[in-house]
């Protein structure tokens, strides 16, 4: 049986997601909490498995096919 756990919050659920991790980095110089500028964006090489929950909150790609 498939593990059924998210590996990004650790929750086990029915359904993963199949995507790859997005780092963000954004210009502190000028930080506003509402309206962050990012300045520079990195995928993670590697794919993880994620809840539903989790790929509407963080940033993240979907592995397509």
């Amino acid at each position: 049986m498939p593990d059924k756990t998210c590996q990004n919050c650790g929750d086990n659920e029915d359904t993963l997601f199949e995507v790859y991790r997005i780092y963000l980095k954004l210009d502190l110089d000028y930080f506003d909490p509402d309206m962050s500028k990012i300045i520079e964006s990195k995928a993670e090489r590697q794919s993880e498995m994620w809840c539903s929950s989790c790929c509407n909150t963080y940033p993240n790609l979907t592995k397509s096919d």
